[in-house]
């Protein structure tokens, strides 16, 4: 039996943000509409993997946003983790209100949720950052270190000073 360090990887990791543990972790960027359109069918497959896989797929195809954010509202935990590594991927700010609504209605939710904030540091908008300050006393450890991620990526006065607090 091979160990760990002489199994063969499928692939190696080219890019450090994909290995940083929080997304997005790639930016590639695709234009094949066949294919998107197969993998936005497979959004409603009824077998999860397929769900996962073209979730996170679609995160390369710019055009399919409006299909994940169609998705993001009524999406298990498990799909909104995939959902939103594709949405982090794509950066786009229409994605804020639903991530926004998805991140208010469900905070303690693990383990997709707690990527919401990855989303949104990656989409760039420091308008977020009294949404996330607020959440920080409601929420569960792991998902404070999602939060102080994005506070890092986001800045300014108000995130700094959540930081520094958590900090103490």
């Amino acid at each position: 039996a091979q160990t760990f360090f002489e199994h063969p990887f499928e692939s190696l990791e080219t890019d450090p943000v994909q290995t940083s543990g929080f997304f997005p972790q790639s930016s590639a960027r695709l234009d094949d509409d066949v294919k998107m359109q197969e993998l936005i069918k497979n959004l409603g497959s009824k077998s999860y993997m397929k769900r996962w896989h073209a979730a996170e797929d679609l995160g390369s195809y710019p055009k399919a946003l409006p299909a994940l954010l169609e998705k993001l509202p009524k999406a298990n935990l498990d799909l909104t983790l995939f959902l939103c590594k594709a949405l982090a991927q794509i950066k786009d700010k229409r994605a804020i209100g639903p991530l926004l609504a998805k991140w208010k209605a469900g905070q303690k939710g693990t383990p997709g949720v707690r990527y919401i904030p990855d989303a949104l540091a990656a989409i760039g908008d420091r308008s977020v950052v009294p949404h996330l300050v607020a959440a920080l006393p409601k929420v569960r450890f792991d998902v404070r270190f999602h939060v102080a991620h994005a506070l890092g990526i986001l800045g300014g006065e108000e995130a700094e000073d959540a930081l520094e607090d958590l900090a103490k």
